[in-house]
C-alpha cells in the first residue's frame, strides 16, 4: 500500500477550510495524512483546529505547491487537494448510483497510476459507459490530484491555469495522467471569498494565458472566457491531443 500525505495549500480560509476539505477528510478517516499549508496567518487556522499539522508558506498557489514539493522528499506521494473541497462521491456500476464512501481506497488505486486526477462527471448516462479508471488527454484539474513529488513536473511559473501548464509538462515528460471519471467533489473555481484567487497571484487572467501561448501549444487551441469569469485555454479533443502526445514521444 502506498503511503501518502495529504497537502492542503490554503489562504485566508480557516473556516472555510474546516467545513469542507477538513470534514471531508475527517468524513474518510484520512486527517492522519494531512498537512495544512498556509499563505496567511497561522493563528487563525490553529484558533480552530490546534492539534493539526501546519506549515507556513508564501503567498501565492504556485509559490504554495513549490514549498509542499520543497517540503517532502522527491518521490513521495502527494494528494493535492483545495482547502474547499466537499460532498465527495464515486460513481458505482453495480447500483448505478454515487457511493460516497471509500475515498481512501480510491486514492491508493490512483496511485498505482500515478499521476492521476477526478472526473468531477455526475452524469450517469456517460458513466454507464466509461471505464472507471483510464488515461486522460486534457488538464488534470489543479483542484485535487495525486503524483509521485517531482517538482520539475509539478510546480509551475504562474498559478492560473496551473494545471493546464502542468499537464503539458507531464505530457511533454512522456507521461499521460489516469483520471477517475466518475470520482468528484464540489468546488466553486473563483467563487468563495479568501482563498489564493484574492491573493493578489490571478489578477489579469486573460494576459497571463496570452503570455504562455508558447508553452501550451499545440495542446491548447485558444483562449476563452470560462463560466467563472477567469480567461483559460481551450485544449483540443483528447484524439487530437492523443496523436500529439505519440507524435512526441516518437520524436524523443
Amino acid at each position: 500500500m502506498t503511503d501518502y500525505v495529504i497537502a492542503v495549500p490554503t489562504y485566508k480560509r480557516a473556516a472555510h477550510f474546516q467545513r469542507n476539505t477538513l470534514q471531508v477528510l475527517r468524513d474518510h478517516g484520512l486527517v492522519d495524512r494531512l498537512y495544512v499549508f498556509v499563505g496567511s496567518d497561522l493563528e487563525e487556522y490553529k484558533a480552530l483546529e490546534p492539534d493539526l499539522r501546519y506549515v507556513s508558506v508564501p503567498v501565492g498557489k504556485h509559490r504554495a505547491v513549490k514549498a509542499i514539493c520543497e517540503y517532502f522528499p522527491v518521490g513521495q506521494a502527494i494528494l493535492f487537494m483545495d482547502d474547499d473541497l466537499s460532498d465527495y462521491c464515486m460513481y458505482d456500476a453495480s447500483s448505478d448510483g454515487f457511493l460516497r464512501t471509500g475515498l481512501g481506497g480510491v486514492i491508493v488505486e490512483g496511485f498505482a497510476h500515478a499521476p492521476f486526477s477526478f472526473g468531477f462527471l455526475r452524469n450517469r448516462l456517460w458513466l454507464r459507459k466509461s471505464p472507471r479508471l483510464r488515461p486522460h488527454y486534457g488538464p488534470m484539474p489543479g483542484c485535487v490530484f495525486g503524483a509521485f513529488n517531482q517538482p520539475d513536473l509539478i510546480t509551475t511559473s504562474h498559478a492560473h491555469v496551473e494545471d493546464t501548464l502542468r499537464t503539458v509538462q507531464y505530457l511533454k515528460a512522456g507521461i499521460v495522467p489516469w483520471t477517475f471519471p466518475g470520482a468528484s467533489f464540489r468546488t466553486h473555481y473563483g467563487r468563495t471569498p479568501g482563498g489564493y484567487a484574492a491573493s493578489g497571484d490571478r489578477e489579469d487572467t486573460r494576459k497571463v494565458c496570452e503570455e504562455l501561448a508558447d508553452q501550451v501549444q499545440p495542446w491548447c487551441s485558444h483562449v476563452e472566457l470560462q463560466n467563472c469569469g477567469l480567461w483559460a485555454w481551450k485544449w483540443h479533443p483528447a484524439p487530437k491531443v492523443r496523436r500529439l502526445f505519440k507524435a512526441n514521444l516518437k520524436r524523443q
